[in-house]
């Protein structure tokens, strides 16, 4: 009998609990919330000085950029964000697309009334990094892609096809709440090789409380399906981007091959590209003095 409650009192946290408020035990900032373009998008400020803008990747939240932020708030003002579906932000009627979430970046560039800002992505934040250049929009003072993704033959994941299947999707949701903390630390192990010395004690443990949320599985799947698509759109338009474009890699990345940086690089004119021995996918954490750095370059 005692078996037999637990298991109803699991299921249902799982399927009544109002998880994102659960979650925010498990974020590391202060949560604030600002409304852009129709959704609750959550942020966090910190610092003064030249603004520096911080998109994370996929799937990914504020607390990607722990590493940097206490250091770089120092010197700059540091404004990072739960893109929407991701973390705590909302997703209503999303695109799930590069053009959409630069929408977002720009409408939270106006919206906070940030000044020449250097704009800084890692993995799909750095390919929104690089779809935000071609813009070449005034007002912002360069750009810094960090472990871009720019491949348009990547083979999505068959479980992300899976997800948007109507009715078997929200079944594996539901089984990825329950033992999804295994998929994370895969994925994440994958990402920090070979770095994984630099991985926070409780990094799997809180990552896997915040990716799993309905929001965050929806959109990284739909985002990861969506992405060879927006490239092979957005290649064209490599020639457009006049403002200072920094591209950063980890030379032993086992998410984005080396080959595929060396190709932006060359094809993006005035592009300048900074290499790390020894660095997988993680740069931030991996490398946080030396991304800092790069910042305070750009900055000068």
């Amino acid at each position: 009998m005692k078996i037999i409650l637990n298991f109803i009192i699991i299921l249902y946290i799982f399927l009544f609990y109002d998880i994102p408020v659960f979650a925010e035990i498990f974020t590391t900032v202060p949560n604030q919330f600002v409304d852009v373009l129709n959704q609750k998008i959550r942020i966090h400020q910190v610092g003064y000085g030249q603004t520096v803008l911080l998109i994370h990747g996929l799937p990914g939240c504020i607390e990607d950029w722990e590493t940097i932020m206490p250091k770089l708030s120092k010197r700059f003002h540091v404004i990072a964000y739960d893109r929407p579906g991701h973390g705590l932000s909302s997703a209503n009627d999303l695109k799930y697309n590069l053009d959409h979430n630069v929408n977002i970046a720009f409408a939270l560039i106006h919206k906070l009334k940030l000044n020449n800002p250097i704009i800084v992505g890692h993995s799909y934040g750095g390919s929104i990094v690089l779809a935000m250049a071609v813009r070449n929009t005034p007002n912002i003072k360069a750009f810094i892609s960090v472990s871009p993704i720019t491949s348009t033959e990547r083979k999505p994941n068959l479980l992300f096809k899976i997800l948007k299947i109507p009715l078997i999707g929200p079944t594996l949701r539901f089984f990825m709440k329950l033992c999804g903390q295994n998929i994370i630390k895969k994925g994440m192990n994958i990402a920090f090789d070979p770095n994984q010395k630099n991985m926070p004690n409780d990094f799997i443990e809180k990552r896997c409380m915040i990716i799993s949320l309905p929001n965050n599985i929806v959109t990284a799947a739909r985002e990861e399906m969506a992405i060879c698509q927006d490239l092979l759109n957005l290649t064209p338009l490599y020639g457009n981007i006049k403002k200072p474009f920094f591209i950063i890699h980890g030379e032993s990345d086992k998410v984005v091959h080396f080959n595929d940086v060396i190709a932006l690089h060359e094809n993006v004119p005035g592009s300048k590209l900074i290499l790390f021995k020894e660095t997988g996918h993680m740069v931030q954490y991996a490398r946080p003095t030396e991304l800092m750095k790069v910042i305070e370059e750009v900055s000068d």
